[in-house]
């Protein structure tokens, strides 16, 4: 920092001002950025919970299908038996 100060004949404390103003400057740039890229991913992460939930309502509809043609089967085959075996 000595020799930046010599050659552009800036005291320290003119340097970190302007080191703090690039900071500033970099973090308005970035800030809104990595909020865009969160954002995005958040979006993404939303979307594919929808798909999923979906998914498995359709896989319970299914489920309450099959177990509903079980209990039907179940149903005839006390019929048949007891025809068969009255």
């Amino acid at each position: 920092m000595k020799q930046l100060s010599k050659v552009l004949s800036i005291s320290k404390k003119d340097i970190f001002k302007i080191m703090d103003s690039t900071i500033y400057n970099l973090l308005l740039w970035a800030l809104p950025i990595l909020l865009a890229i969160l954002g995005f991913i958040g979006a993404l992460a939303v979307n594919a919970l929808m798909k999923l939930a979906h998914d498995v309502g359709e896989i319970k509809t299914a489920i309450g299908v099959v177990s509903n043609k079980h209990e039907n089967l179940e149903q005839r085959l006390e019929r048949i038996e007891d025809k068969i075996f009255a």
